[in-house]
C-alpha cells in the first residue's frame, strides 16, 4: 500500500532531476567497466522510429573476469540529415563521457577501440572507412542483402509479394485470425499466428515462409470456411515458396550463429562463407526454378559475401587465430579461393604473417622438431 500522503514526483521532476541523476551514475557504472578492458568494438546503428531518427553506438568488450560484455553507450535522437560528416561528430559526442580526447583520435595501433562495425549503407560505410578505427562490415547485414538480391528477382518477387499479402488478410481481418486460432484448437496444433517479414529484418523472410508452410492446410480450410478462396495461393505458389524457403535454410541457420552475444562470432565468417559457397555446389536442384534460385543465391554470394573474407581481412586473421579452427581453418579458407587466381598464394602470405606470428611457443617448437626428425 501506498501513503496517501505520499505525493508521487511530476513528470518534469522525473525529467528535470532524476533522469539526469540516474543517467550520471549509468555512465560512470559504465566509464568503470571499460576502463578494464584492453581492446573494445563498437557498433552503430541508424533507424527510423515513427519518423524520428536516432542513433544507437553498443560497446562490445571483455571484462576482467574474461566474459563478454555488451554495453549501451549511447541512445540519441539525431534529426540532423544523415551524412558522413554529421554522423561522425554526433558519434564523437556521444562517446566523449566515456573516453578522452587522446583515446578517440589515438593511433588505431594504440587505442582500445579496435574496429568500428556498421551495415554497408554508403553514409555510413564512409564514416566508418573514415574514422580512426579499423571499419567492419556487419555480416549479417551482408547475409540479409545478399538474399534480398536473389528474391528480389522477377522470378520470385511476386510470388513472395502475394505470400505477404494473403499474411496480412489474416493479420487484418478479424474472421479470418479467429478462424484460424479456432482450427489450430480444434486440430490440438499450437496456436500460432502468421508471420509478416520485414526487409530490415534479419530471417524475417525465411520465418514467414515457414510459418506458412507449416499453417498450408489449416490456411486453406480457414479461407474455404470463410469464402475467401479469392485470397488463396495457387498451387505453383505454393511450390515456390517451398523451393525458396529450402535454398534459404542454409542463410537462416548462420544468421543464428552469428546473431550471439555471448561467444566471438567474427572468426566463423570465413567459415560461414565456406559452408555457404559449399552448400551451394553441393545441392542438387530438382527443378529449373530451383536451379534459377541456386545460381542466383551463388552469384549474390560471390558478389557480396567473398570481398569481406579476402586473405587480408579482420574476419579471416581473427579466423586464423581462433583455436576453434585451428585443425582445417587453412583447407577451408583455401577451398574459398581455390577458383581465384593466385587466392591460394595470397593465403599463403597470411598464414605466414598471421599465424606463424601468434602461433603458441610449443606449437612451434613441436613443428621444429617434426621437421628435423
Amino acid at each position: 500500500m501506498v501513503d496517501p500522503g505520499f505525493a508521487l514526483p511530476t513528470a518534469e521532476t522525473l525529467i528535470g532531476s532524476h533522469l539526469p541523476l540516474f543517467a550520471a551514475r549509468t555512465q560512470k557504472a559504465v566509464r568503470t567497466l571499460l576502463s578494464e578492458s584492453l581492446a573494445i568494438s563498437l557498433t552503430l546503428d541508424l533507424w527510423t522510429q515513427h519518423r524520428h531518427p536516432f542513433l544507437g553506438i553498443t560497446a562490445h568488450h571483455i571484462t576482467s573476469n574474461y566474459e563478454l560484455e555488451a554495453s549501451v553507450l549511447a541512445f540519441v535522437y539525431m534529426p540532423e540529415s544523415h551524412t558522413a560528416d554529421n554522423i561522425r561528430k554526433c558519434v564523437m559526442a556521444a562517446l566523449s563521457p566515456y573516453f578522452t580526447d587522446d583515446e578517440l583520435r589515438a593511433d588505431p595501433k594504440t587505442s582500445r577501440i579496435r574496429a568500428l562495425t556498421t551495415d554497408t549503407g554508403a553514409n555510413v560505410k564512409k564514416m566508418g572507412q573514415t574514422s580512426p578505427w579499423p571499419w567492419v562490415p556487419c555480416f549479417n547485414h551482408l547475409l540479409n542483402l545478399t538474399v534480398r538480391d536473389a528474391i528480389d528477382l522477377p522470378e520470385f518477387a511476386p510470388v513472395v509479394e502475394r505470400a505477404r499479402s494473403l499474411v496480412n488478410s489474416f493479420r487484418n481481418t478479424q474472421l479470418l485470425s479467429t478462424t484460424l486460432t479456432n482450427r489450430q484448437r480444434s486440430q490440438g496444433s499450437p496456436v500460432r499466428a502468421l508471420q509478416l517479414d520485414v526487409r530490415t529484418r534479419w530471417n524475417s523472410l525465411f520465418l514467414m515462409l515457414r510459418r506458412l508452410l507449416e499453417e498450408r492446410t489449416n490456411i486453406g480450410v480457414v479461407l474455404l470456411e470463410t469464402n475467401s478462396e479469392d485470397k488463396a495461393l495457387t498451387a505453383s505458389d505454393w511450390g515456390i515458396l517451398s523451393e525458396l524457403h529450402n535454398a534459404l535454410q542454409p542463410f537462416y541457420e548462420v544468421t543464428e550463429q552469428l546473431s550471439s552475444e555471448t561467444h566471438v562470432t567474427s572468426s566463423l565468417v570465413p567459415g560461414v562463407v565456406y559452408y555457404l559457397i559449399s552448400t551451394l555446389r553441393e545441392t542438387i536442384p530438382t527443378t529449373p526454378l530451383a536451379k534459377s534460385l541456386q545460381d542466383h543465391l551463388s552469384a549474390a554470394v560471390a558478389k557480396r559475401l567473398l570481398s569481406v573474407t579476402e586473405p587480408r581481412s579482420l574476419f579471416r586473421q581473427a579466423a586464423a587465430l581462433d583455436p576453434r579452427w585451428k585443425s582445417h581453418i587453412i583447407n577451408a579458407l583455401d577451398a574459398v579461393y581455390a577458383d581465384i587466381p593466385g587466392g591460394r598464394d595470397v593465403w599463403k602470405e597470411v598464414e605466414l604473417a598471421v599465424i606463424g606470428r601468434h602461433r603458441p611457443p610449443t606449437a612451434v617448437a613441436s613443428s621444429a622438431s617434426a621437421a628435423t626428425s
